[in-house]
């Protein structure tokens, strides 16, 4: 596989990102933090990332090869950044479109993590809201996506409030509850009937 115009992006906890370009496409590289503890994250996120594909979530697994996760390098603002200049409608679209991503991996049985405080988990392209970092993702009989990020959505609640974005904390708290005794489609519907 032949990469031209490598160049240094961004370094989190447990990666380091870089860019290049496959062909025409550009994508991102990810290696391990030489100063992270933390053990095959990003073969982790290899193993999960193809299989996310399937159903729409993630940026396009390109390969994993000598310890490097390369995959499609997705363009837009995070959803926080996002929101500021949006429209009530565009942020009900986001939101709502996460929540379908979070519900379908509660549907798979895996959990992603950190989709309670989701900043920079999320970049807005031209598609729609895409997820990033799947470095701890695992698989467990009860996760918790959805509800992480009705805890995200409550977080935000007077940020939303400022884009006559409208919930009732505690029915959507109760929604969730009661969402997270069955995983069910209709517990769910209702939950997402709650913002508006």
């Amino acid at each position: 596989m032949k990469l031209t115009n490598r160049a240094y992006f961004a370094k989190g906890k447990r990666g380091v990102i870089y860019t290049a370009l496959l062909g025409r496409k550009k994508v991102a590289i990810k290696v391990k933090n030489p100063s992270s503890h933390a053990l095959n994250r990003i073969a982790n996120e290899a193993q999960f990332l193809p299989l996310l594909n399937q159903y729409g979530i993630g940026p396009e697994f390109v390969a994993f090869e000598h310890g490097q996760l390369i995959y499609e390098f997705v363009t837009g603002p995070f959803m926080h950044d996002f929101f500021e200049t949006a429209s009530k409608q565009q942020v009900l679209n986001i939101l709502k479109a996460v929540l379908r991503q979070m519900y379908t991996l509660d549907q798979l049985k895996l959990n992603k993590e950190e989709m309670h405080h989701p900043f920079k988990h999320v970049i807005i392209s031209t598609k729609g809201p895409v997820l990033i970092d799947f470095e701890r993702m695992y698989e467990t009989p009860k996760p918790h996506n959805v509800t992480q990020f009705v805890q995200c959505i409550l977080n935000m609640k007077n940020e939303l409030q400022r884009k006559n974005v409208k919930f009732n904390a505690g029915a959507l708290k109760r929604a969730a509850s009661a969402y997270k005794k069955t995983y069910g489609k209709a517990e769910y519907n209702k939950l997402v009937a709650l913002v508006r």
